[in-house]
């Protein structure tokens, strides 16, 4: 199996107005949904930058920091 990119990336950050003028304002991602307060989701490419506030993530169900990425199944060789 190979790894052919990161297809989506979550964060925690404490201050997501900073978040947003930073990735969105200095670096260029656009932004997909942002809901001050609970989170900002930007568009990297053909990639995901998820940025949630942990404050607003302690007493729900929210997934962990995590990384997904698209991979190449390679022939198996028996």
């Amino acid at each position: 199996m190979q790894i052919l990119k990161i297809k989506e990336t979550c964060l925690y950050v404490q201050d997501l107005q900073n978040a947003l003028n930073f990735y969105h304002n200095l670096l260029g991602l656009p932004v997909i949904h942002y809901l001050p307060q609970k989170h900002l989701f930007l568009r990297a490419g053909d990639s995901v930058l998820l940025l949630f506030n942990p404050e607003d993530s302690k007493n729900k169900q929210s997934p962990p920091a995590h990384l997904a990425v698209e991979t190449s199944i390679l022939p198996l060789k028996f």
